[in-house]
């Protein structure tokens, strides 16, 4: 189970942006989380491949699965050419098909603006 707290859905933000949330099970031989970002023509621009954080002194969110494997993730995205405020999609999962597709997206809808 993936949790993302940070961007919210809907949010206009500038670079970097910040993506920050929680996995029941990262912890488990060290999976990874990945996070991409997709534009509106759901092109993939970029993915990447976030390891788990310590949870030492860090309170998961509420309604999220706790196990002995539960760990934070976070990340600074970061894209080339952003000149004008452009919609982009923040997809987290941690799970890919056969074909190398992504399985149990999380999607965060998000507007970013240059700086």
């Amino acid at each position: 189970m993936l949790q993302v707290e940070t961007p919210e859905a809907g949010v206009t933000t500038t670079l970097p942006v910040h993506v920050r949330g929680w996995s029941s099970n990262i912890g488990e031989e060290d999976k990874v989380v990945f996070v991409a970002v997709v534009d509106q023509k759901q092109d993939v621009l970029q993915t990447n491949e976030v390891p788990p954080q310590p949870r030492e002194f860090r309170v998961p969110p509420a309604g999220l699965e706790i196990t002995e494997f539960t760990r934070p993730f976070a990340i600074d995205l970061v894209l080339e050419d952003v000149v004008r405020e452009t919609p982009y999609c923040i997809w987290v999962y941690q799970d890919v098909d056969g074909e190398g597709g992504a399985r149990g997206v999380v999607q965060v809808p998000i507007v970013i603006e240059p700086r």
